[in-house]
Parts: C-alpha cells; sequence; structure tokens
C-alpha cells in the first residue's frame, strides 16, 4: 500500500499534464472545431460555396473529367474558404480534397456521382494520435451524406424556378407538380433537420461534456473523441447495422434527383414530362412509406432510439402512414 499509492498519484498527475499538453499546448480543440465546421458542414457559407461549385459542374460541365481534376478542386476549395469567416485560420490550411477510385463514366443525375470525393485534413504528431486517418474516413462518410443532401435540395430549389417559368402546362398539372414538389421538399427538410440535430447538438454536446469533466488521461481523451465519431456514424444511419435504412433512403435522394431532371429535359415542352414525373413521385411515395414501415418496426423493437425523432420528424401528422 505505503508504494502503490505514491505511484498511483504519480500516474496521475502525468496523466493529467498530457491531457493539459494536448488541450493547451496542441490545441487539439481547435482541430474538433475545425473538423465539425469543414468535414461536418456546420459553416454554412462554407458547405454552401463548395456544393454549389461542384453541383454546377456535375450538371452542367462539358468534360466530366475534370471535375476529379486538381486545376478545378484546388482552385473551388480556396473559393468556399474564402467565403467563410474561418476560412483563413490556421486549421483551414490543412484541408485538401483527395480522389478514391474514380468511376469510369459518370451520370450527372446519379446520387453517387460524387463518392469518389473525400475532404482531407492533415493532423501532425502527436494529435494523430486522437485525430487518426481511420477517424478522418468516418468523418468523410458523413461529409459525403451531407453532400448528397445538398444536392437533392438545391435540385428541388431549381425545380422550383423552372416550374414558375412553365408555360402550356395548364394550371391544374402545374399545381400538381408544385405539390409533389413540396413533399419531396418535406422529406428533405426533415433530413436536414434530423442530421443536424443528431450532430451538432446531440452527438456534439455529449462530447463537449466529456472533455470538460471526464477526461484524465490521454486513453480518455481518445475514447472520447472515437466515442463521438462512432455516435455520428451510428446516428446519421451510416452504421452496418443501418444499411437497409439509409439503402432506402439513397433511393429516395435518387428519385428527387430523377424529379428534376425530367423537368429540365424537356423544359421547352414540360407536358410530355409529367406523367414521368408523377411516376417517379408514385415511387417516391412507396419508398417513404416503406421507410417508415421499417423505421417503425426499429422503434417498436427499441432499436437505434435516435430513430424515434427521425419518425416523428418524418411522419409526425400520420400523411404517409
Amino acid at each position: 500500500h505505503s508504494v502503490a499509492l505514491p505511484i498511483l498519484t504519480q500516474s496521475q498527475l502525468v496523466n493529467q499534464a498530457l491531457v493539459d499538453h494536448f488541450l493547451s499546448e496542441c490545441r487539439i480543440s481547435a482541430h474538433f472545431t475545425a473538423l465539425r465546421r469543414f468535414l461536418l458542414l456546420e459553416d454554412g457559407e462554407f458547405g454552401h460555396t463548395l456544393a454549389t461549385g461542384l453541383f454546377q459542374e456535375l450538371t452542367f460541365g462539358s468534360n466530366w473529367r475534370r471535375l476529379y481534376s486538381p486545376s478545378f478542386l484546388n482552385p473551388l476549395l480556396s473559393s468556399a474558404l474564402d467565403a467563410s469567416l474561418h476560412g483563413h485560420t490556421p486549421q483551414a490550411e490543412r484541408l485538401s480534397f483527395a480522389l478514391g477510385q474514380k468511376p469510369s463514366a459518370v451520370k450527372s443525375h446519379s446520387i453517387e456521382a460524387l463518392e469518389c470525393l473525400e475532404m482531407r485534413y492533415k493532423v501532425d504528431w502527436p494529435c494523430n494520435i486522437v485525430i487518426t486517418p481511420e477517424s478522418i474516413k468516418k468523418y468523410n462518410k458523413v461529409f459525403q451524406l451531407l453532400l448528397q443532401l445538398k444536392r437533392t435540395s438545391r435540385a428541388l430549389k431549381d425545380t422550383f424556378a423552372r416550374l414558375k417559368k412553365c408555360g402550356g402546362l395548364g394550371e391544374e398539372r402545374l399545381r400538381r407538380l408544385q405539390t409533389h414538389r413540396h413533399e419531396l421538399q418535406h422529406f428533405v427538410n426533415v433530413m436536414e433537420g434530423y442530421l443536424t440535430n443528431q450532430l451538432f447538438y446531440l452527438s456534439w454536446g455529449e462530447f463537449e461534456a466529456q472533455l470538460a469533466q471526464r477526461v484524465g488521461s490521454l486513453d480518455d481523451l481518445i475514447g472520447a473523441h472515437q466515442g463521438f465519431v462512432n455516435k455520428a456514424i451510428f446516428r446519421c444511419l451510416l452504421s452496418k447495422k443501418a444499411r437497409p435504412v439509409m439503402g432506402i433512403i439513397q433511393g429516395i435522394f435518387s428519385s428527387i434527383l430523377e424529379f428534376s431532371s425530367q423537368l429540365g429535359s424537356s423544359a421547352a415542352d414540360p407536358r410530355r414530362s409529367f406523367r414521368a414525373m408523377c411516376d417517379t413521385h408514385r415511387r417516391f411515395r412507396e419508398a417513404a412509406g416503406l421507410l417508415i414501415k421499417v423505421v417503425g418496426k426499429l422503434v417498436q423493437r427499441g432499436y437505434q432510439p435516435h430513430l424515434e425523432d427521425f419518425l416523428l420528424r418524418l411522419n409526425f401528422n400520420g400523411f404517409y402512414v
């Protein structure tokens, strides 16, 4: 006992000094904040500028290979950082684009068109002990989901603008298409609200509370960050167990992009697309109904309690079921 007590006391002092070094000298909290702002797109101006540039090039670009070239991506990242209030911080200089396996061809209206695009964040030693390459990969999974969501939102806004300019469609058909578009927009808004709540209020709030109260060693710091990243993956429905749910959601995203492209493909005579757009809306309703049934059964079984929040947001008035 006489030996153990001094050793335990010294160990606690060393552990606390090590945590203080990471928090004060290495300023690892600034890295956490940068990851939240840029990879999780909390910074609205950065996310808007980045997403707008990518989507415009994907939709209107003459050569899809340019979309994945450094000559396009690097200036786009610089423009997005210039638009941000935090774009000139030391942490912002650590951002860069990276490419996974590039597709042999790209369909501009495919929801998977930007899946090979990754955002990298360079972390030096010793902070890379906590912010590991594996954790950056998980951040990128959330980044890609948020990018898909922004893309569907932009497509519906473009559809709203084009529908207002449609001539010869007929008031009844125009009202019907606007109603369909509004229903699709509701789904996108629900997803945005759900992900924002789960990422920035719940998961990040729990992470901050752990940093303030429960971090007494380097292992605790690593565990707190890994816990945040894993909760983000879990609550954003990106875990292996949630793949069936996310598969339905991405199918709905594809329907939304298809709905928008069907109007744009025949802007001169939108009556030719009216039936196709109604069919796409019908498939959306079927997929949304299936999603609610699947999520509802998971909620009843007590699996993934955060799904109850998603279910309530999506079907709070019993519209679908």
